[in-house]
């Protein structure tokens, strides 16, 4: 690696390519042997957390089982390999999570669910770790190399259920169930603790308009009281208040953290 820039020696190398764009890992990888290597291994992306190095990245599928990329920062688009043509991806709706250096697809067959896992280091699918209970439609969202799902519908109606995902591991933890059974719902992390809004009731397709907090440190749930409407939709985050958004009309609702409240923005 050390010849690659100019014989700086190899500590110096890698902590000049920590700062490289991942966008063109590959690119580099192809032509030195060593970087690869830690590029495949996973030490490239430990290092970089171990430094505080952070990129944003989004991945979207538009195809039925393709896939991109996209670099924000530099505007960007770049392509990674197609998901394998397996028909329950292909003919029904499916759901991803990224976490850590994976992302992760879960679908539904007939009578069992598949989870298909990227992985960001040998850029290629593979067959993932599949939950400890198989359900859809749930609330997920991920924080480094952990991830939670939460809600959503199994065989039996919807769950109260959730499980944490450790992307180094490859492993589902079942954790403590939620206070209301809810699917269609969103999740989000926020100050190092789990949410999970708004979604349907078991009874009558209620509308869900309360929240709920996971404290992973104690590990236990809180509820929050109702917003101000029922809202079942999206939701978006910034550094001091968590804004929920309506589906068909165009509502914000805004939690304020230090006591919970609700306040119904403008339309």
């Amino acid at each position: 690696m050390s010849e690659l820039i100019g014989g700086i020696g190899r500590e110096l190398a890698i902590s000049c390519l920590l700062r490289l764009p991942r966008s063109y890992y590959y690119d580099v990888a192809c032509v030195d042997r060593s970087f690869y290597s830690l590029v495949r291994s996973g030490n490239l992306y430990r290092l970089r957390r171990a430094v505080g190095i952070a990129e944003q990245m989004i991945y979207c599928s538009c195809n039925v089982l393709e896939w991109e990329g996209f670099d924000p920062c530099r505007q960007r688009w770049f392509g990674i390999p197609s998901m394998p043509p397996i028909e329950c991806f292909m003919l029904a709706d499916k759901e991803s999570l990224a976490v850590g250096t994976s992302i992760l697809v879960f679908g539904k067959r007939v009578e069992s669910h598949v989870v298909l896992r990227y992985s960001l280091l040998t850029n290629s699918w593979t067959t993932g770790e599949m939950m400890n209970t198989s359900w859809c439609l749930f609330g997920s969202a991920s924080f480094g190399e952990k991830a939670i799902v939460a809600g959503g519908i199994g065989q039996s109606g919807p769950l109260s259920s959730a499980e944490l995902y450790d992307s180094e591991m490859q492993t589902w933890t079942t954790l403590p169930s939620m206070s209301r059974a809810r699917q269609m719902c969103s999740g989000f992390f926020m100050d190092g603790k789990f949410y999970v809004i708004g979604g349907k009731a078991e009874r009558h397709n209620e509308v869900l308009s309360c929240a709920e907090e996971f404290d992973l440190e104690n590990g236990s749930w809180h509820l929050i009281p109702d917003m101000a409407q029922g809202l079942n939709g999206g939701s978006g985050i910034n550094v001091r208040y968590n804004l929920v958004f309506g589906s068909f009309d165009v509502v914000g609702v805004e939690c304020k953290k230090s006591h919970a409240s609700w306040i119904v923005l403008d339309k």
